[in-house]
């Protein structure tokens, strides 16, 4: 029989708490078998050797019996409120924190609850798969929008304002501070060592605000802007039961899914499409799967839609399913299959708010109308399951399996059309990527070496790091920039799909090489091969940010003049990367350093914090940085001497 008592010191250990319940119990014939304390909890639970001994603790501690109270003293805050003590049910294997006999203090109350969820949500399926006894805390529309779309309240004016503070803050003010840093580590060593020089600082590095953030340009629409999303199989609550559903982890693993119909950000197609797969949970017998058991079946599924094609992709990932079950997963493979494909996709309506993001003194950022995204009618094309049985995200490159209908889906983007396959990056508001490839391009054409009298040269060649489906470098050679393009990518899928795509839109192999590779285990070889060209740069790595080794290639070949770098993460490996790339010359990372010319922020994702952001690094001159350049014999095997600083 197990027994809680309130209102005790929530700083003391299992130990000390052991110790304190003997003397709650000297000299009865109370025996208690096992204590838990909780950490930063204000409750203990103990086990006791047989039920009858249960009413007598309870009574000895509500009571006060044994003047258990005083000896509790020392171990509660002055003033704290006395000890109180329930029985715990066979059922509930947990103290109930919203018990409305308890008196313990409303501080507490927090602390029990959180450690209730946290307990329960790590013991759902321990003994029960189908998670039977969920008492997940269901939350609000509001409060799901709140985590997802923070800033779904917030004026759409008001958000690329505030985007724009933390462009300055946490992204320009921290590379300005991380390079400088540099130069002062630079002049410690220089004090240490005679054969190391201390450069002087760079005279774009001189002022307070040497890097210069431009506004934010806004995203063409607010809602419903992203072509894919990712729903998470799971359970939400519903009174004392909980239900298989698909959604986002709004609360964690241990809280449940929230349904996607609340957010703005989501396309009214994957809701339906979430409706589809709720309705087909309800009746079949596979669980979803619960990663701290590792039990289930069903794990994730993504959707990918184009209205400008009027196409729609499904992946559902899952779990290998035990032998006794093979035959029972077929069969409801091809009954979800059958569920989303014989009928047009579902379009449910739309019930969050719009007024409170529109409400803007810019007319400009507001939302009239879907434009030339307008929805059709449309049905789920393609069809892929991805068996998977790791403990996080596959690699992109991992295998899937092909089910139904065409093999890849296709989006239309300025001037050209790309094929995307399942395990392809492609961004994520479609609309968006034609304005940010449309500034890259700008920049690009800035170049002063790039375009002579508007028309491209044959030698002019444009590396695409980090290339995905190739969609910045084709865009432009499509627009006449560039003679020729290799990109790399990592991911193989993606790499297949960027050959096809320069093919679709008119690009010979002669012109264009797409490599499926780490870049930098490439990118030093692939620049030799450019036979002396002139070269043009831009990457678009993941949020980790470019290898060391791509940086070190990058600062190294001097042919590179300008280079351009696409980030999802300006504010984390952004500020790393450019306080490499711009930093004074090392043995480690030679040649001419860069400098930052332009800092141009894009809002792909409204309603959140975040932002990508376009930088624009030029190479500096010897004179400017007081170095001698690469092409004056400065190479990585050389040692940077006083002199030459």
């Amino acid at each position: 029989c197990k027994v809680v008592v309130y209102n005790v010191f929530k700083f003391s250990s299992s130990k000390e708490m052991t110790s304190l319940s003997d003397t709650w119990i000297r000299g009865t014939s109370i025996v208690i078998t096992k204590v838990r304390k909780p950490p930063n909890a204000n409750f203990v639970i103990l086990t006791l050797e047989s039920n009858d001994m249960a009413q007598p603790f309870i009574d000895l501690i509500n009571n006060n019996l044994n003047g258990v109270a005083t000896s509790s003293n020392k171990k509660r805050k002055k003033g704290g409120q006395p000890l109180f003590a329930k029985r715990v049910s066979e059922e509930e294997e947990n103290p109930d924190p919203s018990d409305p006999t308890s008196t313990r203090e409303n501080a507490s109350d927090t602390l029990a609850d959180d450690w209730n969820s946290r307990k329960k949500g790590k013991r759902n399926t321990a003994g029960d798969d189908s998670g039977e006894h969920c008492t997940h805390v269901v939350k609000t529309p509001d409060e799901v929008r709140d985590v997802i779309t923070p800033l779904w309240k917030v004026p759409y004016g008001k958000q690329l304002e505030m985007k724009k503070l933390n462009m300055i803050k946490k992204c320009a003010m921290n590379i300005h501070k991380e390079i400088k840093s540099m130069f002062r580590n630079r002049e410690r060593e220089a004090k240490r060592n005679k054969h190391v020089s201390a450069p002087p600082l760079y005279d774009w590095l001189s002022g307070k605000s040497s890097i210069k953030v431009s506004n934010v340009v806004p995203s063409p629409f607010i809602f419903e802007y992203r072509n894919k999303v990712e729903f998470t199989f799971g359970y939400t609550a519903k009174e004392s039961s909980k239900i298989p559903t698909v959604g986002y982890l709004s609360s964690g693993w241990a809280g449940g899914v929230s349904r996607p119909h609340d957010l703005q950000n989501t396309p009214s197609e994957a809701c339906g499409i979430a409706d589809i797969f709720h309705a087909f949970l309800q009746e079949c017998p596979l669980t979803p799967y619960v990663p701290q058991t590792h039990t289930g079946t069903w794990r994730v599924v993504t959707i990918r839609i184009s209205r400008r094609t009027n196409q729609c992709m499904v992946l559902i990932q899952h779990a290998s399913p035990p032998d006794s079950s093979s035959q029972v997963f077929e069969s409801e493979s091809v009954r979800l299959i059958e569920m989303l494909t014989s009928q047009p996709i579902p379009i449910p309506q739309d019930v969050f708010p719009r007024k409170q993001v529109q409400d803007s003194t810019n007319d400009e950022t507001e939302q009239p109308s879907l434009e030339n995204d307008v929805m059709k009618e449309m049905y789920v094309t393609s069809v892929y399951f991805q068996q998977y049985d790791g403990l996080s995200t596959p690699h992109p490159g991992h295998p899937v399996q092909h089910r139904h209908g065409a093999k890849v889906i296709e989006e239309k983007l300025g001037k050209c059309i790309f094929q995307i396959s399942p395990g392809a990056f492609f961004q994520v508001n479609t609309a968006g990527a034609e304005i940010l490839f449309q500034l890259v391009l700008l920049e690009l054409r800035n170049t002063g070496t790039a375009v002579q009298n508007n028309h491209v040269t044959d030698d002019m060649l444009l590396f695409d790091v980090c290339c995905g489906t190739g969609t910045i470098g084709l865009t432009c050679m499509k627009e006449g920039l560039v003679g020729h393009l290799v990109g790399v990518d990592i991911s193989e899928p993606a790499i297949e799909d960027a050959k096809i795509n320069a093919a679709k839109n008119g690009f010979e192999e002669s012109t264009t090489r797409f490599v499926a590779s780490r870049a930098e285990t490439v990118l030093a070889h692939e620049i030799q091969r450019a036979h002396g060209r002139r070269i043009l740069a831009v990457v678009d790595p993941a949020r980790e940010g470019l290898h060391n080794d791509v940086l070190r290639t990058l600062r190294m070949n001097e042919q590179i003049q300008r280079l351009v770098y696409v980030s999802c993460n300006p504010t984390g490996s952004l500020v790393r990367d450019a306080a490499m790339l711009c930093a004074h010359p090392t043995k480690r990372y030679p040649g001419l350093p860069f400098k930052v010319t332009c800092a141009q922020p894009v809002d792909m994702f409204p309603l959140t914090h975040h932002c990508e952001m376009i930088m624009t690094f030029d190479r500096m001159t010897a004179d400017e940085c007081g170095c001698v350049s690469e092409n004056d014999k400065v190479r990585s095997k050389d040692v940077i001497k006083p002199e030459q600083v």
